[in-house]
């Protein structure tokens, strides 16, 4: 079905639908260069180690002279950006603080009989890390999102590594947005001897309790996975993923639109539709040639992106489609349907899910927390998205009287018998 020439295909058949899935799953794994790539990865984390900033000095290109951000260079930031990119930067840390302070969890205890008392409390992470590489397309939010997290699970110091390849235009967007969500503590290195940095420390820079950042960077997830154990570290692996399911009533420009915005984000951040309607499936492929007819400066990199990773996906019945995403796990979830509602307790494995035809990822991306939530193809199947409890430690709290140790006794007892019996 479709336009043979058509960059985003359609496929009607079960079978090769799961096929295509796999394969954009499978998208940026060649095992043999992933071993050579590990290979330069673990020795550059060793000089790292042992030869702390020398190393990270020796890394720099030749136009810095120093890896940390100066105060003077922060100060300018103010003046080089512009005051609508300043009002909008404030804007969205004021949307965000809302969106999330109200999810910070509570402690709580429970007096049980006996006098036993059991409860939970929950203490913030001392020192993060945060790394936005130069091929990060939505970086600006990323950090945003990240440090306000941070901020109101009330974490103490946050560290921020910028790679010295972002664009210079970009670059004191980075370094405002930086300090108004209250870090000041800057540096500018390559991803993996950031990672190193930030895992081990060195005499300039402490090391921190966990790392988040890198998304679809291969070289700084490998480095994120040996360090693992070091020091914490958001998921692995994270190209951008979104699933559209569509009923009849879906405007088929509004989604052609997300898709083609999704495909912005590099050749390996899916962007699948999902429907019963072939019509609907027709008039949004339609509509994605149309928009890239209008977009000649990017229609080449966009075109690649979708062969690559973009799909529509026809299927015969609503319980397919909602096995389709559930196999899939997408990082986003778009349900263009007229009573999502409905479908919601069918859906088990997403991150996040954008509700009805006007709630767009975009709008998630900025101001309802979506793109912090960056679980790589499959992850939701096990894992959920970064939140703020994942700055938080959690400790049990427990006190038993005397007279609860004494009715346990016999249990306890028996318990320890057998364990420090057994061979």
């Amino acid at each position: 079905m479709g336009k043979i020439n058509s960059m985003l295909r359609i496929v009607t058949q079960a079978s090769e639908a799961e096929e295509e899935l796999q394969r954009i799953s499978n998208q940026g794994f060649n095992p043999t260069e992933m071993q050579h790539i590990a290979s330069r990865v673990r020795e550059t984390l060793t000089q790292v180690l042992l030869k702390g900033d020398q190393a990270l000095l020796e890394s720099l290109p030749s136009f810095l002279g120093k890896f940390r951000v100066s105060g003077s260079e922060l100060d300018a930031a103010y003046q080089q950006v512009n005051q609508d990119l300043l009002k909008a930067i404030q804007e969205t840390c004021h949307h965000l603080l809302k969106f999330y302070q109200p999810k910070v969890p509570k402690a709580w205890v429970h007096f049980a009989e006996d006098q036993v008392i059991i409860g939970k409390r929950y203490t913030p992470i001392e020192r993060v890390g945060i790394y936005i590489p130069a091929e990060a397309s939505k970086g600006l939010m990323a950090l945003l999102l990240y440090s306000i997290c941070a901020k109101v699970a009330k974490v103490k110091e946050k560290v921020l590594v910028l790679s010295p390849e972002i664009k210079e235009q970009v670059l004191p967007g980075l370094l405002l947005a930086a300090q108004e969500t209250g870090i000041t503590e800057i540096y500018r290195l390559p991803g993996v001897q950031a990672i190193g940095a930030l895992a081990y420390g060195t005499s300039t820079i402490a090391k921190v309790d966990l790392i988040l950042g890198g998304s679809g960077d291969l070289e700084v997830t490998l480095a994120k996975q040996m360090v693992t154990g070091k020091v914490r570290v958001e998921s692995y692996f994270n190209y951008s993923n979104l699933f559209i399911f569509a009923d009849s009533q879906a405007d088929p420009l509004v989604i052609a639109r997300d898709i083609l915005a999704q495909a912005e984000e590099g050749q390996n951040s899916a962007a699948i539709l999902v429907t019963k309607s072939l019509n609907i499936a027709l008039q949004v492929q339609e509509e994605v040639e149309k928009r890239l007819q209008d977009r000649p400066t990017k229609s080449i990199l966009l075109e690649k992106a979708l062969i690559y990773s973009g799909l529509i996906i026809v299927v015969e019945s609503l319980a397919m489609g909602i096995e389709l995403i559930n196999n899939f796990a997408p990082q986003a979830l778009q349900l263009a349907v007229r009573d999502p509602w409905s479908l919601i307790n069918q859906i088990h494995n997403a991150g996040t899910i954008f509700m009805g035809y006007d709630t767009s990822k975009m709008i998630g991306d900025y101001f309802g927390g979506s793109a912090i939530n960056l679980l790589g193809y499959g992850v939701s199947r096990y894992a959920s998205a970064l939140s703020v409890e994942t700055f938080l430690k959690q400790s049990n709290v427990i006190e038993y009287s005397p007279l609860a140790l004494k009715k346990l006794k016999p249990t306890l007892q028996s318990l320890a018998d057998t364990e420090f019996n057994s061979p």
